[in-house]
């Protein structure tokens, strides 16, 4: 996707994100500068995850457009477990929206898992 200088891609390795692990990670950048990152991770279980920038908020119908983005390579996946960052109030209803049912807790935080939706 690139509406004008914004650009969402897969990650590539001289993005150097610093990610524990392998996975299908996507990017969002504007002019080459990073704005936020986000996929699923491999391990004992598939972990779904998102990094954003304050600037990525500026961008909401690029935001839309990543979530659907995010939505896709979430259906490649069962199983796939994510937690609400404490950090975004609007983290769980985010995790609602995108597919994902509150499981749990792990740690003190909410912890989530995918389904296809319906």
């Amino acid at each position: 996707m690139n509406m004008n200088n914004l650009n969402v891609r897969p990650a590539r390795p001289s993005d150097r994100l610093g990610l524990p692990r392998t996975g299908e990670v996507w990017v969002m950048e504007e002019n080459g500068k990073l704005l936020g990152y986000g996929g699923v991770l491999f391990g004992t279980f598939v972990e779904a995850f998102l990094t954003l920038s304050p600037d990525a908020f500026k961008h909401k119908v690029a935001l839309a457009k990543g979530a659907r983005a995010f939505r896709r390579v979430l259906s490649k996946h069962e199983n796939v477990y994510a937690v609400a960052d404490e950090l975004y109030e609007t983290a769980p209803r985010f995790l609602q929206w995108i597919g994902f049912d509150q499981v749990g807790m792990v740690e003190g935080r909410e912890l989530y898992r995918w389904h296809t939706p319906a």
